[in-house]
């Protein structure tokens, strides 16, 4: 099966809003899958996970979530089914959460849905402050699922 049919299945497969070249990944789709509560006519956050069409079947997870919404646990949560799906539905070999070093609470969540600290990629990104910011990588295998 060629990329576009493989891409088709796969939209068809997750329901979701599709963009070419979503997350990190250059060829990759991404999908709004996991929208959090409204309150007030404002979306109370977002997961989004994004295909690496290269190599390994691999995704990576990205999230935000408003302040009042956190502690609540809506984003563990999510995480913990986005990970199910893309290993039960896509048949993932490998998935990713990448997030900046001092952003503690997205390190919380990875943690606390199973997800292995790998590494960290020194100055590899750069903040809103135009400032180089580490970013975690932290991962989870078929095998490692609990």
């Amino acid at each position: 099966m060629d990329d576009v049919a493989e891409g088709a299945q796969d939209r068809r497969r997750l329901g979701g809003q599709f963009t070419k070249g979503a997350g990190s990944f250059p060829g990759a789709l991404g999908a709004q899958v996991a929208p959090l509560p409204q309150r007030d006519g404002h979306a109370g956050g977002e997961q989004r996970v994004a295909r690496n069409r290269l190599g390994v079947p691999k995704f990576e997870i990205g999230c935000w979530c408003r302040t009042r919404f956190t502690g609540r646990g809506y984003i563990t949560e999510a995480v913990l089914s986005i990970t199910a799906f893309a290993f039960d539905t896509f048949g993932a070999k490998r998935v990713e959460i990448r997030c900046d070093s001092r952003n503690l609470a997205s390190t919380r969540v990875a943690e606390r849905a199973g997800f292995r600290l790998e590494g960290e990629l020194r100055s590899n990104e750069v903040g809103t402050d135009g400032e180089p910011r580490d970013i975690l990588i932290y991962a989870m295998t078929p095998e490692q699922r609990s």
